[in-house]
């Protein structure tokens, strides 16, 4: 069963099961590119940002596929940064459409009232 992912701004969900791309952890550092510390460059405009990071990717899934593999059985997935939902450059709306051609479920963006509580956890079903 392929994995569902979501994604969702920082301060909208608090989930279990997020993947923060705005705090370097030993998860995130593996979908964290160092240079692009945010979705909204300055220095560097959106599509050369947007170049580089997708590089990033490839680069991180040819070196750590053991990581993006174990990402891959996790039943669901919600990317968060800091950006408004719907921005365009947004790291998370890259990380979800590279999941998405790896096999997994696209499930959009959450809102607010689509949070679960923090106890939620979410079971597969039996086979």
């Amino acid at each position: 069963m392929p994995v569902h992912v979501y994604t969702a701004q920082r301060d909208m969900y608090r989930g279990r099961d997020l993947l923060d791309l705005t705090t370097v952890t030993a998860v995130s550092r593996t979908f964290i590119h160092e240079n692009i510390t945010t979705c909204s460059p300055t220095r560097m405009s959106a599509e050369h940002a947007r170049a580089i990071y997708l590089a990033f990717l490839r680069h991180s899934y040819r070196a750590q596929r053991s990581r993006w593999q174990y990402t891959l059985t996790h039943p669901r997935l919600v990317i968060v940064c800091a950006c408004p939902p719907g921005t365009r450059t947004c790291r998370r709306y890259m990380l979800a459409d590279v999941f998405g051609k790896l096999g997994a479920c696209l499930g959009g963006e959450l809102r607010h009232s689509d949070q679960p509580s923090l106890t939620t956890r979410t079971f597969r079903r039996p086979s």
